[in-house]
């Protein structure tokens, strides 16, 4: 059965062509209310034989299922992410990860966090966690031309506030127009142009021309009231030889999560330094320095864990090689003991050097964006503070242990022990 969700335009359609907050306020409201929804989008690529087609299927509050046919699926349930895949010309891939357990952890202790150091906080970021599936078209340019990337992706978050996450993007930003009485418009940088449904909440037409012809990517269909068999958002069987995927792509989610908890810090600092509830101050940034310090030291122990105890192995297995290649050698030959501590500066500087891009790698897509922190001071002072942190935690959790396992292997090794 298809049910219209119908919006009331709280604004008068004679007046600017730039609709007001209330519109998306009222859409949030409505599309949040949805119990169900079964979408289909149909998409066109110049060049291309065939169109491809989306469907999305949602049931409140924590199941959601995105299937691409003739590539794969995604389906999350209640915290747990399934993918399975078998894209043309491509890697069959499996992956099975547990996020829901994660992200409630780590939100409960983020206003712990937050509340310590801010104590006029802790009420707004204590309040009860709305823990469940979201949906995000992340619109992103590509890495290899000037076109626009286009996907759709499930997502879990347990203090959401618009399941149709586009809808709160969009409100923020200064340059969508209305296309008409019943549609919202937005280019991007690229000259792609979305469209959103003001009935429905829904983005329901994306176009771009790329070198003359027009890539399309539309809604056909809405159900807002579907009816689902028993098996509607059961995980699809691995595609044969596919290769299991599970571990990056926990990795991956715990990192979305991470991000998100981040994000939600400098918005929190935005708001209230924009409506001077916060002052800018140094007491106010020593405060968001211990709340990062805080975060990012328990991102390190947890996204690392593995990590750290293999490296740890891999310093003892060396601290015994160490040791007999030392012992091979006589106290007073001072010349090959030379040189064998000379091979050891050099593995001491590869971990250097390999940690040292391991950060740079981890820290180049964290730039706060202009969206987050619309001021560009407060966003530069932010920044300063954040890459501050990241790099000093970083050294305090992850370099500095490591080395000193090193050390601490190879003085050992030296003295015989």
């Amino acid at each position: 059965m298809m049910v219209p969700l119908a919006i009331t335009f709280l604004q008068d359609s004679s007046k600017a062509r730039t609709p007001d907050a209330a519109l998306y306020d009222e859409l949030i409201r409505k599309t949040n209310a949805m119990k169900a929804f079964v979408a289909d989008y149909r998409v066109h690529v110049p060049g291309e034989e065939h169109e491809k087609s989306i469907r999305i299927l949602y049931r409140a509050p924590g199941e959601m299922r995105i299937d691409i046919p003739e590539v794969g699926g995604f389906a999350v349930r209640d915290g747990v992410f399934d993918v399975s895949a078998s894209p043309p010309g491509g890697t069959a891939m499996t992956a099975h990860a547990l996020i829901g357990d994660f992200e409630h952890d780590r939100r409960v202790r983020l206003a712990e966090i937050v509340g310590a150091e801010l104590p006029a906080a802790a009420k707004e970021w204590e309040a009860s966690l709305d823990c469940g599936v979201i949906l995000t078209l992340d619109v992103s340019p590509s890495r290899s031309d000037d076109k626009d990337d286009f996907q759709f992706q499930a997502g879990y978050d347990c203090r959401r506030t618009a399941i149709l996450t586009w809808l709160e993007s969009w409100k923020a930003r200064e340059d969508v127009r209305y296309d008409g009485e019943d549609h919202l418009t937005l280019a991007t940088p690229h000259g792609a142009h979305l469209r959103l449904s003001t009935r429905t909440g829904f983005i329901d037409r994306i176009e771009k021309e790329v070198h003359g012809e027009k890539l399309s990517f539309d809604l056909v269909s809405l159900d807002l009231d579907p009816k689902f068999d028993a098996n509607a958002f059961d995980a699809a069987s691995p595609p044969k030889g596919a290769k299991d995927l599970s571990g990056p792509l926990s990795s991956k989610l715990q990192e979305s999560v991470i991000h998100a908890h981040r994000a939600a810090i400098f918005q929190y600092v935005s708001l209230h330094v924009g409506d001077k509830s916060l002052s800018w101050d140094p007491e106010t940034r020593e405060h968001v320095r211990r709340i990062l310090d805080r975060l990012y030291s328990d991102v390190f122990a947890t996204l690392n864990a593995d990590e750290l105890a293999s490296s740890r192995k891999a310093i003892e297995e060396l601290g015994s090689a160490a040791r007999e290649r030392y012992k091979k050698l006589a106290p007073s030959d001072a010349v090959a003991r030379g040189h064998l501590d000379e091979q050891y500066e050099a593995r001491r500087k590869t971990i250097v050097d390999q940690s040292d891009k391991k950060l740079r790698s981890m820290y180049s897509d964290m730039a706060i964006s202009e969206r987050t922190v619309p001021d560009a001071a407060l966003r530069s002072g932010l920044q300063e503070i954040d890459h501050q942190v990241f790099d000093e935690t970083f050294d305090r959790t992850v370099q500095a242990p490591l080395l000193r396992a090193f050390d601490d292997a190879v003085s050992s090794a030296k003295a015989g022990g």
